[in-house]
């Protein structure tokens, strides 16, 4: 999923409404670490991450997904 928002550059926004149209849920820490690795620093991965979600899936699954992506990342 990571190559489609950074070498594609297409919206994450779009992408995440793509998988959810279908049933699917990507993978964080993937794209999470991913990211990282193409040098987007951690702070700036979980903002975008966190709004993206919140527009896509809605303020409910952002509240739970903040929290249980910030304990992934603390383990």
């Amino acid at each position: 999923m990571f190559p489609l928002v950074d070498t594609h550059g297409l919206p994450l926004e779009v992408v995440l409404d793509k998988l959810k149209e279908h049933g699917m849920m990507p993978d964080w820490l993937d794209f999470y670490e991913s990211a990282v690795s193409a040098g987007w620093k951690p702070s700036g991965v979980a903002v975008k991450l966190t709004e993206a979600v919140g527009d896509v899936y809605g303020p409910e699954f952002r509240t739970e997904w903040e929290v249980r992506f910030k304990a992934l990342m603390d383990s």
